[in-house]
């Protein structure tokens, strides 16, 4: 595997677990900072680029019903 496959796999590690814990665990940017050990201006922005690559592989599937 590629050094940028595995760079890709990790961040979309992090990416996944910062949704489901704002979403599905309705946690708080600050909680999730704490933790993950990042601060919360790092979590605001990783759910941003999270959801926006979401919005665009929904979009690439057809989009939503």
């Amino acid at each position: 595997m590629t050094r940028s496959v595995r760079l890709l796999n990790g961040s979309r590690r992090i990416t996944g677990k910062v949704l489901v814990l704002r979403f599905l665990m309705e946690k708080s940017a600050r909680e999730i900072g704490d933790i993950m050990g990042r601060k919360e201006v790092t979590i605001r922005g990783l759910q941003m680029r999270a959801l926006q690559a979401l919005r665009r592989e929904i979009e690439t599937m057809g989009g939503l019903p």
